[in-house]
C-alpha cells in the first residue's frame, strides 16, 4: 500500500492511499485520532467484496491483530462512511484491507482499492 498524508488543513489530517490492501498500513495519524470520514473505493474489483479494517494500535498485522471497526463495500462500488461522532481511536489509526470479514482473513483484493480517510 502507498499512504500520502496531504497534510493537516483546520485541524484534520488527510491521508489518502491509491493500494489498500492485505499489508497493513500503521499509525498513518501519527497519535490517538478521531476519524470523521472514510471514502473506500472497491470499483476496481468488480466481482469481490472486500473488508476495510482499521485498528487501534500503532503496529497492526492483518490476520493477527483484532480490527476495532470492519467496513464492508460490496464489488464494484465506492462507498462513504461519514460519522459525526467519529471512530475514536485511543493509540492510532492503522489499516487494511481483505476479501473477507473474518479477524484472520489474509486474502488481499485483486485490483486496487483507494481510499481517503479525514480525522482530527
Amino acid at each position: 500500500a502507498t499512504k500520502v498524508t496531504l497534510g493537516t488543513y483546520f485541524g484534520n489530517i488527510v491521508v489518502s492511499d491509491d493500494d489498500v490492501d492485505e499489508n497493513a498500513v500503521d499509525n498513518v495519524t501519527g497519535a490517538a485520532s478521531t476519524v470523521h470520514l472514510i471514502q473506500i473505493d472497491n470499483t476496481a474489483n468488480t466481482s469481490t467484496r472486500v473488508f476495510f479494517k482499521m485498528y487501534d494500535v500503532a503496529d497492526a498485522t492483518v490476520g493477527t491483530t483484532a480490527p476495532d471497526y470492519v467496513l464492508p463495500v460490496p464489488a464494484g462500488v465506492k462507498r462513504s462512511f461519514v460519522s459525526a461522532d467519529g471512530f475514536n481511536f485511543g493509540t492510532a489509526v492503522s489499516y487494511g484491507c481483505v476479501t473477507g470479514a473474518s479477524k484472520a482473513d489474509t486474502t488481499g483484493p485483486g485490483a486496487a482499492v483507494k481510499i481517503v480517510l479525514i480525522a482530527v
